[in-house]
């Protein structure tokens, strides 16, 4: 686990993840480099995203989303960034 974000606008997984699936699919991650393509399993709640030299995987867990974030050597050194980046994002969602 690489961030964990609590819900402050949701009080279930299902309408979190709802909500940032429709903001993914419209936006992206904006404001990063990184051009992934996601895929979201609706039964488990997970949404995972791959693109060159990146990995991510968010679940959506009952009171938090849990974001798994791999990088490769190109990106590595701008981890930090990229999830304060995703948080911003989507602290403001859930």
């Amino acid at each position: 686990m690489d961030l964990k974000i609590p819900y402050k606008n949701f009080t279930d997984a299902a309408s979190a993840y709802e909500k940032v699936q429709s903001v993914l699919k419209s936006q992206g991650l904006e404001g990063l480099p990184l051009k992934p393509n996601f895929k979201f399993d609706d039964q488990l709640k997970i949404v995972s995203a791959k693109g060159s030299g990146f990995q991510l995987k968010a679940e959506f867990r009952e009171q938090d989303l849990v974001i798994e974030l791999q990088l490769g050597l190109l990106f590595k050194s701008f981890k930090d960034k990229v999830l304060k980046t995703i948080e911003s994002k989507l602290k403001n969602v859930v």
